[in-house]
C-alpha cells in the first residue's frame, strides 16, 4: 500500500502536523510506503513543499480579498497533482484543506478520475462553512443550516473582505473522519480520537495550588474574557499560558503579572494570593508544559469551539483534573474522575466547580488515545478502502 498525507505544514510544533507525522511513522513501521506533502514551511521528511513564501503571500492576499481559501492556489496544486501522478498512491489522506496552499476542487477531480480514495480528517469546522474554522466562537449557528454564504463575521479567521458561497457540498468520494463525536455527527463521519502523549514529570515542584489555562493563542473562541472574570472567584491564583489580547492585559482587574521565565513560576505562585493572574506569553516546549500541567491543581477550558481538546487531554495525562465548557468536544474526554463540564453562564457556579475539581478529583485519563492506537485505527481504515 502507498499512502500520501497532505497538510498545510509538516513541522510537529502544530498539533495537526504532529498527528500527520505520528501516522507517517507508524505506517512506515507497519511496512506501508508512506509519504508526506506540506503546503509550505519546513519540509523535513516530505516529498514536496508546494508553496514558496511569495506564493503563500499571494494566496493569502487572494483569500483576504475574495474569501477563496481552499479554492485558489492553482499553480501549487498542479505541482501536487504531478507528484500524485508520479507516485500513484493507493490512499490520499488530507488534513487541513485551508491555509492558502490548495485548490480543493482540482485535487478532488484528479483523485476521482484516478479512482484514488480520499480520506479527510475534520480538524475543525471548515468543511461545514467553506471559510470559517470555528463558527461557534461567535455563537454563530448558520453552519447548521448551511447558510454561510452570507457570513455576518467576515473579519473572523481567516478574515475576508467578502464571503463566498461555501463549497462543502462537494463530498463525493470522500471518507470523513473526526476526532470527536460532536464534530463527526455533522457528516456522519467515523470517529478516531487524536493520539496524545506528553512526557509526564517524575514529581510536582511543591508549588501551592493554582488553576491553569493553556492555548497557543487566546482568540475570541477560547473566551479569555470569561477566564479573567472567573479568576477573582476561586481560592487560588490563575496561570494563563499563551498569547493574550492586549485589551485584557490592560485591564486593571484582576492584576496580571507577566512572567517571561516560566522556570520562576513556583516562586512567584508561592507569593501570591487568590485572584491574581500570572501570564506566560508564547508557547512552551512539551517538557516545560508537562511540568506546569503536573504542578497545577486544575485546568480550565472556557473554549466555545474545539474539534478535540488537546490541552485537556495533556492535562489529564499529567494527573490534573479539568473543568471544561459543557457541550464541547473536550467534555467528551472526561470521566467522572477526570473533570467537570459547566456552561460558564453562572460564574459563581463555575468557580465552585473549579474548586471542587481541584480538591476532589483524581484523573484516570481512561478516554485518552495514544498516538500508536490512533495510527492503528487509521491504518485499519486505509486497508478497508484499498
Amino acid at each position: 500500500m502507498t499512502l500520501l498525507q497532505i497538510n498545510t505544514v509538516a513541522h510537529g510544533v502544530t498539533p495537526v502536523a504532529g498527528i500527520m507525522r505520528a501516522i507517517h511513522a507508524a505506517s512506515l513501521a507497519a511496512g506501508i510506503d508512506a509519504h508526506m506533502v506540506a503546503g509550505y514551511g519546513d519540509g523535513e521528511g516530505c516529498d514536496l513543499v508546494m508553496e514558496s513564501r511569495t506564493g503563500l503571500c499571494l494566496n493569502a492576499l487572494s483569500a483576504r480579498l475574495r474569501g477563496d481559501d481552499g479554492f485558489a492556489a492553482r499553480m501549487s496544486t498542479r505541482l501536487l497533482l504531478r507528484h500524485i501522478e508520479h507516485l500513484r498512491p493507493d490512499i490520499v489522506h488530507l488534513h487541513n484543506a485551508h491555509g492558502y496552499y490548495l485548490n480543493l476542487p482540482m485535487l478532488q477531480e484528479a483523485l476521482r478520475a484516478a479512482d484514488i480514495p480520499l480520506v479527510v480528517t475534520l480538524h475543525d469546522h471548515w468543511w461545514l462553512t467553506g471559510r470559517c474554522a470555528t463558527p461557534q466562537a461567535n455563537d454563530c449557528s448558520r453552519y447548521l443550516t448551511r447558510d454561510c454564504a452570507r457570513c455576518p463575521y467576515p473579519d473572523v479567521y481567516p478574515a475576508a473582505l467578502r464571503s463566498t458561497k461555501p463549497h462543502y457540498k462537494d463530498t463525493d468520494g470522500i471518507t470523513f473522519v473526526a476526532p470527536s463525536r460532536g464534530l463527526a455527527a455533522h457528516f456522519g463521519a467515523g470517529v478516531i480520537p487524536n493520539g496524545v502523549e506528553i512526557p509526564r514529570p517524575a514529581a510536582r515542584t511543591g508549588v501551592r495550588p493554582f488553576a491553569l489555562a493553556v492555548a497557543d493563542r487566546w482568540t475570541i473562541g477560547k473566551d479569555p474574557l470569561t477566564l479573567m472574570e472567573l479568576a477573582p472567584l476561586f481560592d487560588m491564583p490563575l496561570v494563563i499560558v499563551g498569547e493574550l489580547p492586549g485589551s485584557l492585559l490592560r485591564r486593571r482587574r484582576p492584576p496580571v503579572i507577566v512572567l517571561r521565565e516560566h522556570e520562576n513560576l513556583p516562586q512567584v505562585i508561592n507569593t501570591l494570593g487568590p485572584g491574581n493572574v500570572v501570564h506566560i506569553p508564547g508557547s512552551l516546549d512539551k517538557q516545560a508544559l508537562a511540568q506546569i500541567y503536573t504542578d497545577a491543581a486544575v485546568l480550565i477550558s472556557t473554549s466555545r469551539s474545539e474539534a478535540f481538546g488537546m490541552t485537556v487531554a495533556e492535562a489529564l495525562l499529567c494527573g490534573t483534573p479539568a473543568v471544561v465548557r459543557a457541550g464541547t468536544a473536550p467534555a467528551e474526554l472526561l470521566t467522572d474522575a477526570d473533570g467537570l463540564a459547566t456552561p460558564f453562564t453562572d460564574l459563581r457556579e463555575s468557580a465552585d466547580a473549579i474548586v471542587r475539581a481541584a480538591h476532589t478529583l483524581h484523573p484516570t485519563a481512561a478516554l485518552i488515545t495514544t498516538p500508536s492506537a490512533m495510527a492503528d485505527a487509521y491504518m485499519a481504515l486505509y486497508r478497508r478502502l484499498c
